[in-house]
């Protein structure tokens, strides 16, 4: 099986900035807590939700005029 390096970069790169923001955007007083990491997977799943209602706005406004 042949690694690519891009993908391992990209693997790297997206797991370094994951930690990062969940370091400086979800720990109180310097500790990781388990609300914390809640905050963090609703404020991610919610990302998702806004992602995808933007994709589909756009596909709908494709549609229209084509």
């Amino acid at each position: 099986m042949k690694v690519d390096k891009f993908g391992v970069a990209s693997l790297v790169v997206g797991l370094i900035l994951l930690v990062a923001m969940l370091h400086f955007g979800f720990m109180s007083n310097g500790v990781w807590t388990l609300e914390g990491l809640i905050n963090a997977v609703v404020t991610a799943i919610e990302g998702g939700i806004l992602i995808l209602a933007v994709i589909m706005i756009l596909i709908g406004i494709m549609l229209l005029v084509l």
